[in-house]
């Protein structure tokens, strides 16, 4: 992964960017068009997907250039809304692990400014980071006592760009047919990015957390105050494997069932009980441990739920009495998903009961077995097209919730695991 020395700054820059990776993908998306009244029908898909693919791949690298707010917020909604295609969230998930560095000297100058040489204020500070994304990136260094800790460093100028950004992303989202369902989330996702460049409220958050969460199950680390500032965030080092990782050594069912369990938990316990969500799962943010505890990283995104929205969501998932698809509709504008009026109530009927069948599947026994339910998320995905002709919006209370539910059903699947799902439950022996 090469450095990216310097970030494109002022909306005229920023924008000559979107503008000209606009242009690219009009001129691929209008050779698709000419060319498809002369393709043979088998061919005509064939020909989309591709031109999805290339599409996607131009849009990815203008917004690693462009970093930022737009891709944070690109990321977002490429990551969690499954009915986006598959080529775009594909380029856009790279957002979590390929975006380029900062330049070395800048990271210095960076830190430097704000808390003092790095050479003097820490024993050691590795210039180059361990972790690297769209807002900022993650340095291992040695506190002068000793203590091991990760500094994560914002991208300088990052904060000046937010409303700009999302407009820039509106212009990407424009040509595509996804900016009016998403229009309502933008206000929201724009809210949140400003939340999560605040690296002193991300400090409130984590040590919210660390209160909150059994010592004994989770680790949280510990934040520095004395080497924090808005713009960066020491915290002690969290040891750990990360989800591919830990899979990669083999570890045996009753350890699926273990770290699964614990997952389940955490975001039980979050929602219902401290309505309070970790809403960035990427597997990336949880280290699994070799003492039995499960490591929480990275809160910067974490969103507060109201006590009618926990409440509804545990009725959809827990009531027996929900039968009609009139009180399901209800039930889903009560958090935020909303169906055009034109929709044909008996398409919209059937949509409802099979995604509400398909939502209960893992709460209607004790245990579920996510190892004899690998395509479980799949069978979910396989709504889209359907959900996506009967949706007229969602809003922003929804997007975040979504976000997390989906990335626990997925790491939930990844692990193959077995675990009590109920909102009522305890552990799983093991």
């Amino acid at each position: 992964m090469s450095e990216q020395s310097s970030i494109p700054k002022g909306r005229l820059k920023r924008g000559s960017v979107v503008g000209i990776a606009a242009a690219k993908a009009g001129l691929k998306k209008a050779g698709n068009i000419s060319k498809r009244p002369f393709l043979p029908k088998a061919k005509r898909k064939f020909a989309d997907d591709r031109t999805d693919e290339e599409i996607a791949r131009i849009i990815f690298n203008a917004l690693c250039v462009l970093r930022g707010t737009a891709l944070k917020a690109a990321q977002l909604i490429a990551m969690e809304m499954e009915f986006i295609p598959e080529a775009y969230r594909l380029e856009l998930q790279k957002a979590s692990s390929q975006v380029p560095p900062m330049n070395r000297a800048l990271v210095r100058k960076v830190v430097k400014s704000q808390l003092g040489a790095p050479e003097k204020v820490f024993k050691t500070f590795s210039p180059i980071p361990f972790a690297a994304a769209s807002l900022g990136q993650v340095h291992a260094a040695t506190s002068q006592e000793g203590q091991q800790l990760a500094v994560k460093v914002q991208y300088p100028d990052i904060a000046a760009g937010v409303t700009s950004d999302i407009d820039l992303l509106k212009r990407v989202l424009s040509p595509t047919r996804y900016r009016k369902v998403f229009s309502d989330c933008i206000e929201e996702i724009q809210k949140k990015i400003s939340e999560e460049l605040d690296y002193q409220k991300e400090a409130s958050h984590t040590k919210a957390f660390q209160r909150a969460l059994d010592a004994n199950r989770y680790v949280v680390p510990s934040v520095e105050d004395k080497y924090s500032t808005t713009s960066i965030l020491t915290m002690s080092r969290i040891d750990g494997l990360h989800l591919h990782q830990w899979l990669a050594t083999g570890p045996p069912q009753s350890l699926r069932n273990h770290y699964g369990q614990l997952l389940v938990d955490l975001f039980n316990e979050c929602m219902y009980r401290e309505r309070l969500i970790h809403a960035d799962p990427n597997p990336g943010n949880f280290l699994f441990r070799p003492d039995g505890r499960l490591g929480v990283i990275d809160f910067g995104c974490v969103s507060r739920l109201s006590p009618e929205f926990s409440r509804t969501v545990f009725h959809l998932v827990s009531s027996k009495d929900i039968t009609t698809s009139e009180v399901l509709e209800k039930l889903h504008n009560k958090i935020g998903i909303h169906y055009r009026n034109s929709a044909d109530p008996k398409a919209l009927s059937r949509f409802l009961k099979k995604w509400f069948n398909w939502l209960k599947e893992p709460y209607r026994g004790e245990i579920y077995d996510f190892s004899k339910a690998s395509d479980y998320f799949r069978r979910g995905t396989g709504f889209a097209k359907e959900f996506y002709a009967l949706i007229e919006r969602y809003e922003g209370s929804f997007v975040y919730f979504g976000r997390t539910s989906h990335g626990l059903m997925r790491m939930l699947e990844q692990l193959g695991a077995k675990v009590r799902m109920s909102p009522e439950g305890g552990r799983l022996s093991v």
